[in-house]
């Protein structure tokens, strides 16, 4: 794969995947320091045969991490040519070619706990055909959290968005959902507020923890699924709720300034990685390097 392309993908998924969520009331233990999460996922199947393969630290990754991680056949311990690249808490490895149909791989990657951690995983037979079909969040609820918690010292409001599973040509457990706040209290731009892994195919639920603070006024909340190589699927419709009363007060895709945002980044991400999966060259190359640097 070209660098330019491999340069592209590291970008787009240090920018979609930037930093762990604001820790939920009940996850308020610090991410491990080795290896916190693989992709694709330890004996995930149908992986798509132009997967990058990314290793997500608990902290920043080992020194020359980039340079120790390994990618080889299962059977015949070979390994695979391509590119290794920090991205924020990930090492992104991409294959120089694409990856062998129907084939089974193991990931190597350093780790300061263990020394080494194995992950494998089996391709499928198709290269990644698009972002996953996604659509809006079904239900938002409030419920009041009296004691003191993490990040909130005076209690607040847990707040539990629930959506359907997205739908895509890869292996499902790749996908990560993340929920955005859009309006509320204090918010110029989308933030951040929960991340959850699908790991299974019945109704998701991402939940985090809003301080009295932030609950003084109605807040909007959107979503989107973002596969393995970075692609995100989503309507951009927010659902928005008081915190304190627990009653929808609208549902929208109203064109305020967090929604424009959450909107772009959907759009942006999505066309870079349609852009990496096809390997355009030449100027549409070009072209997608210039939208991801303004």
């Amino acid at each position: 794969m070209p660098r330019a392309v491999t340069a592209c993908l590291v970008v787009i998924v240090a920018w979609a995947f930037p930093v762990r969520a604001q820790e939920d009331d009940d996850l308020c233990e610090p991410p491990p320091e080795g290896v916190d999460q693989t992709f694709p996922a330890d004996r995930a199947t149908q992986v798509p045969l132009d997967a990058a393969i990314r290793v997500r630290y608990g902290a920043s990754p080992p020194r020359d991490a980039e340079n120790v991680i390994r990618v080889r056949h299962a059977t015949t311990d070979r390994d695979v040519a391509g590119i290794g690249q920090r991205a924020g808490r990930e090492i992104v490895f991409v294959p120089s070619v694409p990856l062998t149909a129907n084939t089974e791989y193991e990931v190597v990657a350093p780790d300061p706990l263990v020394g080494d951690r194995t992950s494998t995983f089996t391709t499928g037979s198709r290269m990644d055909a698009g972002p996953p079909d996604f659509g809006a969040l079904r239900e938002v609820t409030s419920e009041v959290v009296n004691r003191p918690a993490c990040g909130a010292p005076d209690g607040g409001y847990r707040i539990t968005a629930t959506f359907d599973p997205a739908i895509d040509d890869g292996a499902p457990e790749d996908i990560e959902y993340v929920v955005y706040q859009t309006r509320g209290p204090g918010i110029v731009e989308p933030l951040e507020r929960a991340r959850v892994r699908g790991l299974t195919s019945e109704q998701q639920f991402a939940a985090f923890l809003l301080p009295a603070d932030d609950a003084v006024g109605p807040i909007c909340l959107n979503a989107f699924a973002y596969d393995g190589n970075g692609a995100a699927g989503g309507t951009g419709r927010e659902r928005c709720l008081d915190p304190v009363q627990g009653n929808y007060f609208a549902s929208c895709s109203a064109p305020g300034g967090g929604a424009r945002a959450g909107s772009g980044l959907l759009a942006l991400v999505a066309a870079a990685a349609l852009a990496m999966a096809r390997r355009r060259r030449g100027r549409t190359r070009r072209k997608a390097a210039s939208r991801l640097n303004p």
